[in-house]
């Protein structure tokens, strides 16, 4: 019934034909070298496909030429195949998965679901906004300064400035408003509590630690008594710490090297409490000798200023005058002198003062004279040496000297 079927006919592969009227003629080869004729290969141009192949999971191809044969697999347990779901590897994504929003993943295995929305409603989705919850944060924001956040969702852009140009940012200065505090401000130990720091004891710190203060002008920190602020006291320290010592508080004092209580203008010390050999007066005019100095009694006409008073006395004062007639016996002594006193002091109080050559007084009373004699016993006791005899008036403040000598 069919011309093109006949013995003469040339075989035509895989028609499933006799064409030739020769059923030892092939209708199937095996192009591709498999093993297995096209009759049974599903596909005989691939070397990897016949029905002896084992099915190679996820690669779409019937591997093994039978259709029953799956070629995915529900591997993440969540009821999908591999062949929809668009990650089997994960059982909270699949294609019946509701999309979680923000998580960066395709839960629904839908490309066409969104990942992001503009939960703050400031124009711009989660996926550029770094902060969705708050819409005066976005990428089209100003950065505001010092606030701790990137407003603008751009980490270049700085929160911080150097507002007090003290060369820190205010992220590490702590105070940028003053250039005099940042992380390089150094502080000073104030061990003593003073309020003044020692330039030898410092640390660098923003913030003040405590036991240090700015200040650096402390010259002892181990005395709370000393420092700039301190009054001067006379003491031999530098108590206000200007690099001198006791300045403006000394006493001065002034050499007396006769030891007659007066003291020599010439040759000074200033000292904070009175030295051995000196006073605090500088009124002898001539230290060398004790028997001159302010106190004593100038003997008229004798060229010598015995009582420092600028001159030697030349106007006779016949009362006073008086006083220099006086005799005193004996001389040299042993137990006891006599004085004779000129008419006119008869029955007077008299002051008599018996000094060594030292000026240490050894006899120092009030003697009343009778018929113009003064009894002064008991001398027995002085050493043998010279001695000033000074006789005065009570009454009237007159005068005399008498060099003696004791036996």
């Amino acid at each position: 019934s069919d011309p093109a079927v006949n013995s003469a006919a040339t075989e035509i592969l895989y028609d499933g034909i006799d064409n030739d009227c020769n059923p030892a003629t092939p209708d199937t080869i095996d192009a591709d070298g498999d093993g297995e004729n096209s009759d049974t290969d599903c596909d005989d141009s691939n070397p990897a496909v016949n029905s002896a192949a084992t099915e190679i999971l996820y690669d779409g191809i019937d591997n093994d030429c039978n259709p029953a044969t799956p070629d995915t697999i529900d591997a993440d347990g969540d009821g999908e195949n591999s062949d929809t779901d668009c990650d089997d590897s994960d059982p909270a994504v699949n294609s019946s998965a509701t999309e979680i929003l923000y998580d960066g993943i395709d839960n629904d295995c839908n490309p066409a679901t969104p990942d992001t929305v503009d939960a703050d409603g400031d124009g711009e989705n989660s996926d550029t906004d770094c902060d969705d919850s708050d819409p005066a944060i976005n990428s089209a924001a100003t950065e505001i300064l010092y606030d701790g956040i990137d407003n603008d969702c751009n980490p270049a852009t700085p929160d911080t400035i150097d507002a007090d140009g003290d060369g820190e940012n205010s992220d590490t200065d702590c105070d940028d408003s003053n250039p005099a505090i940042n992380s390089s401000t150094v502080w000073y130990a104030d061990t003593d509590g003073d309020g003044y720091g020692d330039i030898t004891n410092s640390v660098a710190s923003c913030t003040q630690p405590a036991g240090y203060v700015a200040d650096d002008s402390d010259c002892d920190d181990t005395t709370i008594s000393v420092h700039p602020n301190a009054p001067e006291i006379c003491d031999g320290i530098d108590n206000n710490c200007d690099g001198n010592i006791d300045e403006g508080v000394t006493t001065t004092f002034y050499a007396d090297l006769d030891n007659d209580g007066y003291g020599d203008s010439s040759n000074s010390i200033d000292a904070c409490s009175q030295p051995v050999g000196y006073v605090s007066n500088d009124s002898d005019c001539d230290d060398s000798d004790f028997t001159i100095n302010p106190d004593a009694t100038d003997i008229p006409n004798d060229g010598i200023d015995q009582d420092c008073n600028g001159e030697d006395q030349t106007t006779l004062d016949l009362g006073k005058l008086g006083m220099y007639k006086i005799s005193v016996t004996p001389n040299p002594f042993n137990d006891f002198i006599q004085i004779e006193l000129p008419e006119g002091y008869n029955n007077g109080e008299f002051n008599i003062r018996i000094s060594d050559l030292n000026g240490r007084l050894v006899i120092d009373a009030i003697y009343l004279s009778k018929n113009g004699l003064i009894n002064v016993s008991g001398l027995n006791q002085l050493d043998q040496a010279p001695y000033l005899l000074k006789i005065e008036n009570i009454k009237n403040g007159a005068a005399a000297f008498r060099r003696l000598i004791k036996n």
